[in-house]
């Protein structure tokens, strides 16, 4: 049996364990949850909740339903070396009829295709940022490829991991308007690379290269000091929107990021 309450402003999720009629006693952990829409300007602050028993996509879902309202529900997701498969179930809030996404969208100041991203943005953060997970990927009622009618852009979900609404409006942008050039490749890269921006860390643009036949914009992710940069990684991409990564290691140049190649 499960419970869910508020106390001092910390949302409580109990699950009650009966051993021969008596309630186990459990200890408690915290887990953080992030409602957010990355693309947009919707500012809901991070929310600490209270659990029992092991840490569950399931139970985050659940977390963040009673933070926000929506109706988060997801199958059981699949971990195997940091990537996460996550099912959405089909009476979830992201696959209600137009009226119903409505009415819940006002409450969040949401039109109806930006609920849908403010879902997914919300469950990938907070399953990412508690569980032991680099990668998270959605399907929909029992592992089928997750569709959503109507949404803008455009996504294969089954492509590559889920990276954020931010990136996906970035890449349209810079496809639909290539004489963005640097600034728009800029803007793409730093939402493929939120997670990382962390304190400390900073993006910056070193120039143009020739890759495949393309002149690309390139840039460097590194420590950032008051005193010097440091690079770690370089990045590229090219005027159709394309993301390379330097091979340091295995000195091939840039290659074509999520390519096994």
């Amino acid at each position: 049996m499960r419970g869910t309450g508020f106390i001092g402003g910390v949302l409580v999720i109990l699950a009650a364990i009966g051993l021969s009629g008596c309630q186990e006693e459990v200890q408690s952990q915290t887990a953080m949850l992030y409602p957010e829409f990355t693309h947009g300007d919707v500012d809901i602050e991070p929310q600490e909740m209270t659990y029992t028993g092991e840490l569950t996509p399931q139970i985050l879902a659940q977390g963040l339903s009673e933070a926000t309202g929506l109706i988060f529900k997801v199958q059981a997701g699949q971990l195997a070396d940091g990537t996460l498969t996550i099912d959405w179930a089909l009476d979830s809030t992201l696959f209600a009829d137009s009226t119903e996404r409505a009415r819940q969208a006002e409450a969040l100041f949401l039109d109806e295709e930006s609920l849908r991203w403010f879902m997914l943005d919300s469950m990938e953060h907070t399953v990412r940022a508690n569980m032991e997970v680099t990668s998270v990927y959605f399907t929909m009622d029992g592992g089928k490829p997750l569709t959503l009618d109507n949404l803008y852009p455009a996504v294969d979900f089954g492509e590559m991991p889920y990276m954020g609404s931010a990136f996906y409006f970035s890449l349209e942008d810079m496809i639909s308007n290539p004489e963005e050039g640097e600034s728009a490749a800029m803007d793409l890269l730093t939402g493929l690379l939120a997670h990382r921006l962390t304190e400390g860390m900073a993006l910056v643009a070193t120039g143009k290269e020739e890759i495949d036949g393309a002149s690309c914009h390139t840039f460097a992710l590194g420590e950032n000091s008051p005193e010097k940069f440091t690079a770690l990684e370089h990045y590229a991409v090219s005027p159709d929107a394309r993301i390379y990564i330097m091979d340091i290691a295995g000195e091939r140049g840039y290659v074509l990021l999520n390519t096994e190649s």
